[in-house]
């Protein structure tokens, strides 16, 4: 019996860039890690926050991901 993988070609080139967008892919994620670090924000924490809040996130609130606007989502507020 054959397996066939979980995923297909078509699903794979939807993520993957083709191999001339590899360069503006990576200048647009090393700029936006460089905004994040001229805010004074861990790109880490950021870069985690973001990605676990954009699924759920509504499109037009999109901006409030953006690092001059992006806050800790679970933040403990002194008492």
């Amino acid at each position: 019996m054959k397996m066939n993988p979980p995923m297909n070609h078509r699903n794979v080139e939807i993520v993957v860039p083709s191999p001339g967008e590899g360069g503006r892919c990576a200048a647009a994620i090393y700029s936006l890690i460089a905004t994040v670090k001229l805010n004074d924000i861990d790109p880490q924490a950021w870069l985690a926050g973001v990605l676990a809040r954009l699924s759920d996130h509504p499109t037009k609130r999109i901006r409030e991901l953006m690092p001059w606007n992006w806050r800790p989502q679970n933040v403990a507020h002194a008492a």
